[in-house]
């Protein structure tokens, strides 16, 4: 805009030159002049300030300040729209998005515990729902246990309806949080899928605490999912190395030496093995296999009569070496 009208200015002292004689004769000789360098000089200076005006609009727009103010004003624009919604559509969405990720969570860890079953049969209990209701929040629920779950766009389609009423959200909260205290080993899954949930609500300092402890309840079972493993591995070696030995001692020894050696091997020792060290390995052992013990570790119910004869098999082992030996 400044370079049109500076440049018109010229034209017109121009054309006003041009055209009035007084005015010639008014500006006569040098002052003609300077009048004319004063005008091309200020065109030459509404140039260059025009140009820095228009970087620093430029600039202005790319800055961190205006984005926030035009996120805002989007924003804004979302929330308007938002409130078109009816509590009819805001309660449909509030309920089928409870009920997604109240499945997801619960077979994030591969699979839905009784426990989890229980607890989504005393939510629909404790809400009264009628007939179809049940059968509405029970597709729901496997729905969300589905492995084909989109959980970004459950919560983008949950956030565009109910993001406006922070009670919802809180309550719709509460109850996935309910759910993975339901199932009573908390797994990794569950803790990012409520941690995801929390962040995109709007609600993680409010949940923080509950956050952190899940979080220590999940390492917790890793760690023991991973001892549990380790201690099936040892219970395999252990079986593999006491059927070796029993294959090579019925080749070497007589039949006396041989339920020696095999009572030492059942108990993870060798012939060089003292009273002390053979009590110790015996308690060892016994608790490793007895089935009480196992059931706690989660050993396999199929499994628990193998179990059960390898307890017998070191009871009878022991006895037969306290018999050798000679102690108690």
């Amino acid at each position: 805009m400044l370079k049109p009208t500076l440049s018109g200015l010229i034209i017109l002292t121009a054309c006003a030159l041009a055209i009035s004689p007084s005015v010639l004769n008014t500006f006569t000789g040098s002052a003609l002049w300077l009048w004319l360098l004063f005008c091309l000089g200020l065109g030459a200076s509404a140039h260059w300030l025009s140009d820095w005006i228009v970087g620093q609009l430029e600039t202005q727009r790319d800055s961190p300040i205006l984005q926030k103010k035009q996120a805002q004003l989007k924003a804004n624009q979302r929330q308007r729209e938002r409130r078109l919604y009816s509590q009819q559509d805001i309660g449909f969405y509030y309920f089928k998005s409870t009920f997604l990720f109240a499945g997801h969570i619960a077979a994030s860890d591969g699979e839905i515990c009784q426990h989890e079953q229980a607890h989504l049969d005393d939510i629909m209990a404790r809400l009264q729902l009628d007939r179809p209701r049940i059968d509405a929040a029970t597709r729901y629920f496997h729905e969300g246990a589905a492995a084909d779950f989109d959980t970004n766009a459950a919560i983008e389609t949950f956030i565009e309806y109910c993001e406006m009423t922070p009670a919802l959200c809180d309550a719709f909260l509460e109850t996935q949080f309910s759910f993975a205290y339901a199932s009573q080993n908390t797994q990794f899954p569950e803790y990012h899928i409520l941690k995801l949930l929390s962040q995109r609500l709007g609600f993680q300092d409010k949940y923080q605490h509950l956050l952190d402890e899940f979080r220590l309840g999940a390492f917790t079972a890793a760690n023991a999912a991973a001892e549990k493993r380790a201690e099936a591995h040892r219970r395999e070696r252990d079986k593999r190395r006491f059927e070796a030995e029993k294959a090579r001692l019925d080749k070497q020894l007589t039949p006396k030496a041989r339920r020696l050696k095999l009572a030492l091997a059942i108990l993870g020792l060798d012939d060089s093995a003292t009273p002390t060290q053979i009590k110790r390995a015996y308690r060892e052992q016994i608790k490793r296999h007895h089935p009480d013990n196992l059931i706690a570790s989660g050993y396999p119910a199929d499994l628990l009569t193998e179990a059960t004869q390898r307890s017998v098999d070191i009871n009878r082992a022991y006895d037969l070496l306290k018999k050798h030996y000679q102690f108690r």
